[in-house]
Order: C-alpha cells, then sequence, then structure tokens
C-alpha cells in the first residue's frame, strides 16, 4: 500500500477516563466536497493539473484497496462510499481517502457483496437495484 493515501492508518487511538480519542493527520486543503462548493460559489475552477494529480491519485488509492494483499490471498477491501467530501486534501493537495467506516473486505477476489450501504446520489446502479456488487461500484 502507498503511505499516505488513506486518513486514518497512521492514526493513534487512546482511552482515557472511558472516552476514545483518535488523533488523525492534518488535511489542511480540506475535502473535495467543499473545494468544489467553494469553485461553484466563487465561479471560479480547479486547475486541469490538480483534477489530473487527483484523479491519478484517487486511482492508485482504490487500486491499492481492491487489491489488498493479506499474506498470500488478495482480499479486496470496499470502501463503499467514495465521494467527494471523503476524499481530503493535505497543503499540498495530495488526497487522503477517508470515511472507512462503510468499507468491506471480501474474503477473495472471487466474492461479491450485497449490503445496500452508502451515499444514495453517489451509488451505483447495481446497489440502488439491490444486487451483488463487487469493487467496480467504488469506480461508479
Amino acid at each position: 500500500m502507498r503511505p499516505g493515501l488513506f486518513v486514518g492508518l497512521s492514526l493513534i487511538q487512546f482511552c482515557l477516563l472511558y472516552r476514545l480519542y483518535i488523533v488523525m493527520e492534518l488535511c489542511s486543503g480540506g475535502d473535495l466536497g467543499k473545494v468544489i462548493s467553494k469553485c461553484q460559489k466563487d465561479h471560479s475552477s480547479i486547475h486541469e493539473d490538480v483534477i489530473w494529480k487527483i484523479f491519478a491519485q484517487l486511482a492508485c488509492a482504490m487500486k491499492d484497496c481492491h487489491r489488498h494483499m493479506e499474506g498470500t490471498k488478495t482480499k479486496p477491501i470496499l470502501h463503499r462510499d467514495i465521494k467527494p467530501a471523503n476524499i481530503f486534501l493535505d497543503k499540498s493537495q495530495n488526497i487522503k481517502i477517508g470515511d472507512f467506516g462503510l468499507a468491506k473486505e471480501l474474503s477473495t477476489e472471487k466474492t461479491c457483496a450485497m449490503t445496500n450501504v452508502g451515499t444514495p446520489f453517489y451509488m451505483s446502479p447495481e446497489l440502488i437495484n439491490g444486487k451483488s456488487y463487487d469493487e467496480r461500484s467504488d469506480i461508479w
């Protein structure tokens, strides 16, 4: 896995007085959803080089999730809620994928998931229609 593409892999968890604290890396660029909204409000755009950079990093991150190796077995991790609000940007506009709360690890590459989860506006047709799905739904 490429270091740094996922929010939470280098997080620190600790308990203090029966409370769980999670300390994560700062993504000072905010989330992509807010960046897009700001551009719409300001009638501006994101520079094409930045769009290509985000796209390339997102494709690499999804490949790492979908081809996750555990020992000698490939056990894909489906994010199941990829959307602009879950793509964070650091100060250099590098992406970090966050919110793996709905993620599912499949037992093998040939396994499909059936659970209907995610943000409806971003769901693939398979999810909307209650059919089985695999990592391709994350790309939808």
